[in-house]
């Protein structure tokens, strides 16, 4: 593998937030490349917790759904421009739902779950 430091970004202005993604890391193999971020990715790779293993999958889960939406975005694939319109409106309006755990320490939106109560 070769590893490289190349800039995959992308901004967007959607329903009245601006999303960045960006990627600077791309490891190389013989048949595919891999983007990785690596201003944010040791706070990434922390998402852990010693709770149940229920929740240690939560918290995997949680891991691989940001890091795929993160690389369409980066890609500037409309899925994910869709998947951030729809988060950003359930945000917005309150109806998204809550489902507390360890991953609650690593979440941006930890004062809009706080507010809305507990589900």
């Amino acid at each position: 593998a070769s590893l490289s430091i190349i800039s995959q970004r992308n901004e967007a202005k959607i329903n009245g937030y601006t999303f960045i993604g960006e990627r600077q890391l791309r490891v190389s193999y013989a048949t595919v490349s891999h983007h990785y971020p690596i201003t944010n990715l040791r706070r990434i790779l922390s998402f852990s917790t010693n709770e149940a293993k229920e929740e240690r999958e939560k918290m995997e889960k949680i891991k691989n759904d940001y890091f795929d939406l993160l690389g369409r975005f980066c890609r500037k694939e409309q899925e994910a421009e869709q998947s951030l319109s729809y988060y950003a409106q359930q945000i917005e309006s309150g109806q998204f739902s809550k489902t507390a755990g360890a991953h609650c320490r690593y979440c941006a939106f930890e004062n809009a779950c706080k507010e809305k109560g507990v589900s």
